[in-house]
């Protein structure tokens, strides 16, 4: 026996007796009892801003979301891992569907952030948006300090380096000698060092200067 349940005897959530009977043609009949769990469809969440890999130089940010609903969305509380581990941060109560959370958050570190917002209906049904956003804060400039080597042999190559650093990533480093641009430098941001190979034919002192540039564009 195929028995087809659906909205229309099913209204609500929660949990159903169902009983169904059997007869045969000699008026024989069996009973069958079964208990049915009805579930309410999650919540359907998109997170809008700030967008995924965003890159910024604002502090303060408004994280914003959108969630719907076959109900009715009751809250949504945003989540985030900002001077903290991942966790929530606040709630928005709010109703109705489709509906849009905003959260403001101030004086954000710099660094590299995740968030995302979990949507409540009103028969606690809930659901994340599908994968979390990721975005960066960098406020500060490249920091570029000791130039080595410090002496050199006339008209033979030499790996110059310079310690470089930045609290999000480097975009570009430059060498010059003397004022004058020598050429790009290859960056190893994990060994914390940019490097360029030069050769100088005349002989005396040199000021050679490394300048850094960050993602946003600091340096």
């Amino acid at each position: 026996i195929d028995v087809i349940l659906g909205p229309d005897n099913l209204t609500q959530e929660g949990n159903y007796l169902i009983q169904i009977t059997g007869s045969d043609l000699a008026g024989n009949s069996v009973n069958t009892l079964t208990l049915l769990t009805v579930v309410g469809e999650n919540p359907i969440v998109t997170l809008i801003s700030p967008s995924n890999n965003n890159i910024s130089n604002i502090t303060n940010v408004t994280f914003i979301c959108n969630a719907s609903d076959n109900t009715e969305i009751s809250n949504i509380s945003l989540y985030y891992d900002i001077s903290q581990s991942y966790g929530l941060n606040q709630t928005l109560t709010i109703s109705g569907s489709p509906v849009q959370a905003q959260f403001n958050v101030t004086n954000m570190p710099d660094g590299n952030h995740t968030w995302n917002c979990l949507g409540y209906d009103n028969e606690s049904n809930t659901n994340f948006a599908p994968s979390n956003f990721s975005f960066i804060i960098d406020t500060t400039p490249p920091n570029v300090s000791k130039i080595f080597p410090t002496r050199i042999d006339q008209s033979t190559r030499t790996n110059m380096f310079a310690n470089v650093s930045d609290n999000v990533a480097l975009d570009s480093c430059n060498l010059f000698i003397s004022g004058n641009l020598e050429g790009a430098m290859t960056i190893n941001e994990s060994a914390g060092t940019a490097n360029r190979t030069i050769r100088i034919n005349n002989v005396g002192t040199k000021v050679m200067y490394a300048n850094c540039t960050d993602l946003l564009g600091f340096s």
